[in-house]
């Protein structure tokens, strides 16, 4: 049996909470809190990279440009250009990216929570606020 990275990042984050953290103080347990939330990113990006590129994925066919570059980008040229329409399929896409990547990056955010709550629909499978 293989372990996956998703086990590795969750086994090294229990470690630092269990058994490192309470032992250190001062800028240690700092450090040791900053390593364990950056574990936890990386955790919740592996669940939910798969939901970004599939939104990105299906973004690119109407947003169109150079397929090398991130779909965000070609997206803020063709609007900042007049290119694309700022309209609802542009601004669903936009709130439904922000919202996972929110989701990644801190879930407990409160911008995050509150835009969570306003828009339940746009939340990638399996996050909640």
């Amino acid at each position: 049996m293989t372990t996956t990275a998703t086990e590795l990042l969750a086994a090294v984050g229990e470690f630092i909470e269990r058994e490192a953290q309470p032992v250190l103080s001062g800028r240690a347990a700092f450090e040791a809190r900053v390593a364990r939330n950056a574990l936890a990113m990386l955790r919740r990006e592996q669940a939910l990279a798969p939901a970004l590129a599939a939104l990105d994925a299906k973004a690119a066919v109407w947003v169109g440009g150079d397929s090398a570059e991130p779909v965000p980008v070609t997206l803020a040229r063709a609007l900042r250009d007049g290119h694309l329409p700022a309209d609802q399929r542009t601004l669903g896409y936009l709130r439904r990216r922000t919202l996972t990547r929110l989701a990644i990056d801190n879930p407990r955010y409160s911008g995050f929570v509150a835009a969570a709550a306003r828009w339940p629909d746009d939340l990638p499978e399996g996050v909640s606020p």
